[in-house]
């Protein structure tokens, strides 16, 4: 037990997913995230569910309903969140080519990043689509 005290990256990925599941609310994510055991799949998930917020967002933008205030909270939230994706997905790619303790630590450092960015792109999807936080 000693040994997860003494590394908080794992405890600090568990309370960054809770926090980004609270805001989202979508079952799916929500089973994604807690079946993701190891970093290489944690990481797999993380993308892809930017992926689907991304792909949500351009949806939500080509309506003529949404707020312009909401398309501007989507945008800036995307651009903070996709230079954090594209290193996750470099981390992992250098995970999968040559996994060690090195590169596991710094894609779970890179994973716990892309889950906070996450999150800031949840809520501006969720104000787009006119719910309330």
């Amino acid at each position: 037990m000693t040994d997860k005290i003494q590394n908080p990256f794992p405890w600090m990925l568990l309370a960054l997913l809770c926090a980004a599941l609270a805001v989202t609310g979508c079952e799916g994510s929500r089973n994604a995230y807690s079946e993701a055991k190891t970093v290489d799949e944690k990481a797999y998930v993380v993308v892809e569910h930017y992926s689907a917020l991304v792909k949500e967002a351009a949806d939500l933008a080509e309506k003529p309903n949404t707020p312009r205030e909401a398309v501007e909270a989507m945008k800036k939230a995307d651009a903070a969140a996709m230079p954090v994706m594209l290193r996750v997905r470099n981390l992992r790619n250098a995970w999968q080519a040559a996994g060690n303790a090195e590169n596991a630590e710094a894609l779970q450092m890179a994973v716990n990043d892309a889950t906070m960015v996450i999150a800031d792109m949840i809520r501006a999807v969720k104000q787009a689509r006119g719910e309330t936080p």
